[in-house]
């Protein structure tokens, strides 16, 4: 046939059509519910929604759903994952949960429910350790993207301060260049003077208003190879304390442009709904050595390249 029409007038409704038209129509995910919770007895609960799976079947949960979860002695992330085998036998077969090592954002048979951020230590299940996966809600997943989308900065940078007063004297910042050897690139350039009497010290405060946290920051980089010549990345919170990062300082990168990452590590710090935090760039240069710099690119799960 070169045309299938469903739900005609007088069309009886066939199970398997209305699977077909679930599955084309909508994306799979959470659509109500299917949070992530701890209960009274600190036992991880997935609680009551409905949801739908990538074969078409359409799911509610009346009660909530208890996960057996062993606290780890190391840092460990998880994935809590709902998954469903299709069959075809009458009542079909049950959606089932599992706890998986390791961060995900697709599942396969399966759709992703959300995320677990251990710290280790054995220590037991809090709330703040939890992040539910995006909702699939046209309306409610827009809303959802446009908090959680990247940020990207690129020369001149907006919300920046240059901390002249802390920095080096014989320090000097460029804040606008461009690169026309091997690519088009707008770039911000900070030296020490060839005559500095040694390694010195440029500063460079980048504020964001983001309602998520922080996962990682990408940065763009040419940073020549000099002994002590780097960038150390500090990330302060809404109450201005320093959170820690894992992935610098960034270093040499062999008389090429390349993308440098660093990550904030999960259940640290405060980040604040309208509140700002801060990225702090601290240049330590050697004598007459240049550090340029491109995008800026700050990410929140799960949006992570």
């Amino acid at each position: 046939m070169p045309q299938t029409r469903y739900w005609d007038f007088a069309t009886p409704l066939e199970g398997i059509d209305s699977i077909f038209i679930d599955g084309a129509l909508n994306n799979p995910g959470v659509y109500a519910g299917l949070g992530l919770t701890i209960d009274i007895s600190g036992l991880l609960t997935v609680g009551t929604g409905t949801g739908l799976q990538p074969d078409g079947i359409v799911w509610t949960e009346d009660v909530a759903i208890k996960l057996p979860f062993t606290p780890p002695g190391a840092p460990t992330d998880y994935t809590v994952v709902a998954t469903h085998t299709w069959v075809t036998q009458f009542g079909g077969t049950a959606v089932e949960y599992d706890v998986v090592v390791g961060l995900f954002s697709t599942v396969t048979d399966g759709i992703v429910l959300g995320w677990i951020y251990h710290p280790g230590g054995g220590v037991p299940l809090i709330a703040g350790y939890l992040q539910d996966a995006l909702p699939a809600l046209p309306q409610t997943y827009t809303n959802a993207v446009a908090a959680y989308a990247p940020i990207e900065l690129v020369p001149i940078y907006p919300r920046c301060y240059n901390d002249i007063a802390s920095s080096g004297l014989d320090t000097t910042i460029n804040p606008l260049l461009f690169e026309t050897v091997g690519q088009f690139l707008l770039y911000q350039q900070v030296a020490n003077s060839a005559t500095a009497p040694g390694v010195e010290v440029f500063i460079q405060h980048f504020q964001f208003y983001a309602d998520p946290r922080p996962v990682s920051f990408d940065i763009y980089c040419f940073i020549p190879n000099a002994p002590l010549t780097n960038i150390t990345v500090q990330v302060y919170d809404a109450t201005q304390v320093l959170v820690p990062v894992d992935g610098g300082p960034l270093t040499n990168t062999a008389g090429l442009w390349e993308t440098k990452t660093v990550t904030v590590r999960r259940n640290t710090g405060t980040f604040t709904p309208g509140l700002p935090f801060t990225m702090r760039l601290v240049y330590n240069l050697d004598i007459g050595v240049a550090v340029k710099l491109g995008r800026i690119r700050a990410n929140f799960w799960p949006y992570i390249p």
